[in-house]
């Protein structure tokens, strides 16, 4: 079916003439009462093709320089209407707009891009696809919530031929469970259990689909093991549904030297959450550190969940937090203002060779799996899905006999993090793909001396109240004023422009934001129920555009640091540099970041195009920044989100 079909059903035309009148109304409310009287006329036009340039006139329809947004309006939903009825997809994307509005000649529509393409994808979520379009497919059914039933020995006798690890989702939890923990679920769609037990053999697969039916426990995935070593042990069970991790439950395993009765211990678990709402990454790089045996486990999974690859482990010397040591010394030191030409470039070779050093670390089977596919690879979107955060994947840069990439891996593809668990395994839950941005707070400590902060506060003020983004913003920065902002619940996204330092061996004390008066704002500040409930309910996001905001290092409680701290606790988007930025750096990079995202842009988009905007300035801060998200997360502006959170 073509426009031309679809405008001549009558109840479609109407719909459409709703969807234009309604973004005109939006974007120039100063022209909505010259738009009625001849919107119809110029929609017949556009439905035969014959739409007349944005700066023509034509006396018969007394219409021409009065109306500077309805005809580049009436390109946007043409186009739109035709694109969704060859390719039967909701999406609409600010390329796609941009198109659509450089056709109809208007040169004052192009300012206004952005705030077209949200209107148009408004219009076309509350008006045209709320009906039964030709391009709708049948609706999933709603999301259930089930309940993990783990079944497994508290202890086992290390002779043990065979014993049995049981997951079932039900209905209702289960009080002997070991591990009990809810999600939410597709109905008719698979979950895949994926299992890591560096300690024991697996005897069989390493992973076991759950189909899941309406109404109806699953039937359970049942994995066989025999213990290798003795010890307190672990098995890790990660969760996916159509290529989205939903999250990780531990459950801990004693290997003993002498027979015992099997028991059970019922263990909490964090909840697991499966978020849908964006498509899925093309690929998730699954990084399992094992401790135990000092090894990196590599799984590649690609095809929504359809593919996956194992690699053989990798089997390290020192702990990831020391290997990466080196890496974050070299950058350190590269990290100064804009260089002249010899010195930059000097610094960027310095850059590769340690992305290059970085990518002879993977397995040689994943490398090879690379070089033969990398064409498939650009520029699509990768999450290094890990319970490894120290070593700096944003710098790998691939090459091989006869072939380098141009650029590292954060400019190829659009990539970004989530941390699988934490160091008590914990598992953490799954990166949301929609981000509220309806309450904006700006931290910028005045006495900072970082001129280029403060003018990134007031940006973001300017950027986002237009849009009806509040601002959330304590009256001063200092440990009070955020303490009670993070309390009180009321903002759903927080910026930071500050100093900040990072201690590896304290990272939970001395990973510190300095606020106002240099008071010092740590990780463990972030406690209490009125901080963690807004955080797991809200799934806020934060940029901390600070210097050393996105390292993390271990703890006497485990991992610690700004973004395990947030990620673990439900923050939904955590951004930051792994190594010192400048200060008119960090403030362009905050301004593109920003701007991609308002333009449509995912949150990995966003972020590469903000390293490439830091690019341009000279130093090596374009590589700096790490980004914990879902890599297709979209934000939900206020005229977009439930009641509650605007």
């Amino acid at each position: 079916m073509n426009v031309i079909d679809f405008l001549a059903i009558s109840s479609n035309r109407e719909n459409a003439l709703e969807a234009v009148l309604r973004i005109q109304r939006e974007v120039a409310p100063e022209e909505a009462e010259v738009t009625s009287s001849y919107a119809s006329p110029l929609m017949e036009l556009a439905a035969r093709g014959e739409l007349p340039a944005a700066n023509a006139s034509q006396d018969s329809l007394r219409f021409g320089a009065a109306d500077w947004m309805l005809i580049p309006i009436l390109f946007m939903v043409m186009g739109a209407l035709q694109q969704r009825l060859s390719t039967e997809s909701e999406t609409i994307t600010e390329a796609e707009v941009r198109t659509w509005v450089l056709r109809s000649g208007s040169p004052g529509a192009r300012k206004l891009i952005p705030e077209l393409t949200r209107s148009l994808q408004n219009a076309f979520r509350d008006i045209l696809l709320a009906g039964t379009g030709p391009w709708r497919t049948p609706k999933k059914d709603p999301r259930k919530e089930r309940w993990t039933d783990i079944s497994c020995p508290r202890q086992v006798w290390k002779e043990t031929a065979r014993f049995n690890l049981v997951v079932r989702l039900v209905l209702g939890p289960v009080p002997q469970s070991v591990a009990t923990t809810s999600l939410d679920v597709e109905p008719g769609e698979t979950v895949r259990v994926d299992l890591q037990a560096p300690a024991f053999e697996i005897l069989g697969d390493s992973w076991q689909g759950i189909d899941i039916v309406s109404g109806q426990d699953s039937a359970p995935a049942v994995f066989d093991l025999r213990p290798r070593e003795l010890g307190n042990q672990r098995l890790t069970l990660s969760f996916f549904q159509a290529g989205h991790p939903l999250g990780a439950v531990t459950v801990p395993v004693e290997v003993v030297e002498q027979p015992v009765p099997e028991a059970q211990t019922r263990l909490p678990a964090p909840i697991l959450f499966l978020e849908s709402e964006a498509p899925p990454p093309d690929r998730v790089l699954l990084i399992a550190w094992h401790p135990e045996i000092s090894t990196l486990a590599f799984t590649l999974i690609q095809g929504g969940g359809s593919s996956w690859s194992r690699f053989p482990p990798l089997r390290v010397q020192r702990e990831p937090a020391a290997w990466a040591d080196p890496y974050f010394q070299t950058l350190d030191g590269l990290a100064r203002p804009s260089k002249p030409d010899d010195r930059r470039m000097a610094a960027e070779e310095q850059i590769k060779i340690l992305g290059q050093n970085l990518w002879k670390e993977l397995p040689e089977e994943l490398r090879h799996l690379y070089a033969r596919e990398r064409q498939s690879w650009k520029n699509g979107s990768l999450l290094i899905y890990s319970d490894e955060p120290h070593l700096p994947w944003e710098l790998v840069w691939p090459h091989g006999a006869g072939w380098e990439d141009k650029d590292p891996w954060c400019l190829t593809l659009c990539l970004s993090r989530w941390l699988r668990r934490n160091e008590q395994g914990d598992g953490n839950s799954g990166a949301p793909g929609r981000l509220p941005l309806t309450a904006l707070a700006c931290i910028a400590p005045s006495d900072a001396h970082l001129p280029a902060a403060q003018r990134e506060s007031m940006f973001l003020r300017n950027l986002l109240g237009p849009l009806g983004v509040r601002d959330a913003s304590p009256s001063e920065p200092t440990s009070r004023g955020v303490m009670d902002l993070l309390r009180s619940g009321s903002y759903d996204w927080l910026h930071a422009s500050a100093h900040g330092s990072f201690s590896v061996d304290f990272p939970n004390h001395s990973s510190v934001l300095w606020l106002q008066g240099g008071e010092a704002l740590t990780p463990r500040h972030l406690v209490g129920p009125e901080v963690s409930d807004h955080l797991r309910q809200v799934r806020p996001a934060f940029f901390f555009n600070v210097c050393h905001s996105g390292r993390l290092g271990w703890d006497l409680t485990g991992l610690g640091g700004w973004a395990d701290r947030l990620i673990s606790d439900g923050a939904g988007l955590f951004l930051g540099p792994l190594w010192k930025v400048e200060d008119q750096t960090a403030s362009k990079v905050a301004e593109k970041f920003y701007e991609c995202l308002l333009g449509g842009k995912t949150a990995a988009e966003a972020a590469r195009e903000a390293r490439i905007e830091a690019r341009r300035v000279g130093n090596s801060a374009w590589m700096a920044y790490s980004l914990y998200a879902h890599p297709n997360a979209t934000v939900r502006l206020p005229d977009e989100s439930p009641a509650e959170y605007v």
